[in-house]
């Protein structure tokens, strides 16, 4: 009896399977793919899992020790959920760094009350698939500095320069209390005057 293929389905609904390729040098390199190319995959290699990033991409990548503690993550996703304009925002973990994504459409309700109208869907509906298709930029990182005190350096992104250029904008401190302070203003002119 064949096992079943690897499969994966995104937030956006969009099905991938894991396939496995050989790169010139003759490497094996694992990739999804939304029609199978190569080899299908019938189980994920040992020491590897399925990813999936804000922008509902999948790949396949090593397990590394976790150095964000589930908690610390918990903290900022619970405060990113009760931010009024939660819809834009996700959350990730990248190595030491907690980062905080924000939508490329800022103003939601706008295009879905037009759209809505346009279209004869409910509001709700149009607000599901303008979010499902949205892409995230970061925006906000919490990097680990101090392991043993759990102490954070903040950097948000600034705007004013064409590439990912961070700002340090807060002193070390424990996650807890800069998510308290800075993800209420996120959406504020106040967020980006911070130093």
């Amino acid at each position: 009896m064949k096992n079943e293929l690897i499969t994966y389905t995104n937030r956006k609904g969009k099905t991938y399977y894991l396939c496995s390729t050989v790169t010139k040098t003759g490497k094996q390199r694992y990739i999804f793919e939304v029609e199978p190319k190569g080899e299908p995959v019938e189980e994920v290699p040992e020491g590897y899992e399925i990813k999936e990033n804000v922008n509902g991409q999948v790949s396949l990548a090593k397990i590394v020790p976790q150095i964000i503690l589930p908690e610390e993550r918990a903290y900022v996703e619970k405060a990113i959920n009760q931010h009024p304009k939660k819809i834009l925002y996700r959350v990730d973990v990248k190595k030491n760094e907690i980062v905080v994504y924000e939508s490329s459409i800022s103003d939601v309700d706008f295009l879905a009350d037009m759209l809505a109208g346009i279209s004869g869907m409910s509001k709700g509906s149009v607000v599901s698939t303008i979010m499902e298709n949205a892409s995230f930029f970061p925006m906000l990182k919490f990097t680990l500095i101090d392991k043993q005190e759990r102490l954070f350096q903040t950097k948000r992104i600034d705007p004013h320069y064409p590439d990912d250029h961070w700002v340090e904008i807060a002193a070390l401190d424990t996650i807890q209390r800069l998510t308290d302070w800075i993800i209420p203003i996120m959406d504020d002119d106040e967020f980006f005057e911070i130093l």
